[in-house]
């Protein structure tokens, strides 16, 4: 499935209009899990490349292929010292969103978007810290190979050194579970990233 959206995103792109245009972006992501319990929040980055196509006045389409690494991170207390285990999870997303331009004649236009994203899982690790030693280990047989959600955010469009740029923000949260140990935490996918792209 990557491989048709990698084609069509490509083909979008030589076909693109006057109007279109190809972006870059890269980020910094701060990821967790839905009701996985003892874990917070852990810092990762994304980087991506889409196609603007036009629908019709201030709204367009936009595929985008990109590669994230999510990590998530627990701290708990063991005889002995403090355990520390993080995860580190490496996709490749595929967002499909809709953007609207808000007050397009504005030298700093704002930008709404929503959509929807399919990601499938390239590595999956866990690092362990606890009584002065580290450990780690590959954890892909217990993260499911795919994964699917909701992205909704917004953010700022401007001119500058001829290039258009953009700074987005989105939220994004998955429909169901990563996790395929039979548990009672169920691993949902949660992420709020920040990523500034330019635009030609």
């Amino acid at each position: 499935m990557i491989g048709v959206l990698t084609a069509l995103l490509f083909a979008c792109a030589t076909s693109a209009t006057a109007e279109s245009g190809v972006r870059v972006t890269a980020g910094v992501t701060r990821s967790s899990l839905f009701d996985a319990s003892g874990w917070s929040g852990g810092l990762g980055y994304r980087f991506g490349a889409s196609v603007r196509l036009p629908l019709f006045a201030g709204v367009w389409f936009e595929p985008e292929i990109a590669w994230a690494r999510r990590t998530t991170v627990a701290t708990s207390a063991v005889d002995g010292g403090t355990l520390k285990s993080r995860i580190a999870l490496q996709y490749l997303e595929a967002p499909m969103l809709v953007k609207r331009c808000v007050l397009r004649q504005r030298r700093f236009a704002p930008i709404v978007l929503g959509g929807l994203y399919y990601a499938a899982n390239l590595t999956a690790s866990v690092h362990t810290e606890v009584g002065g030693h580290a450990f780690d280990e590959n954890a892909r047989s217990e993260v499911k190979r795919h994964d699917a959600g909701w992205i909704a955010g917004g953010g700022v469009e401007f001119q500058k050194a001829q290039r258009t740029w953009t700074v987005e923000v989105r939220y994004l949260a998955g429909f169901g579970s990563i996790n395929r140990m039979v548990t009672s935490d169920r691993w949902r996918t949660r992420s709020l990233t920040t990523t500034v792209g330019m635009k030609w």
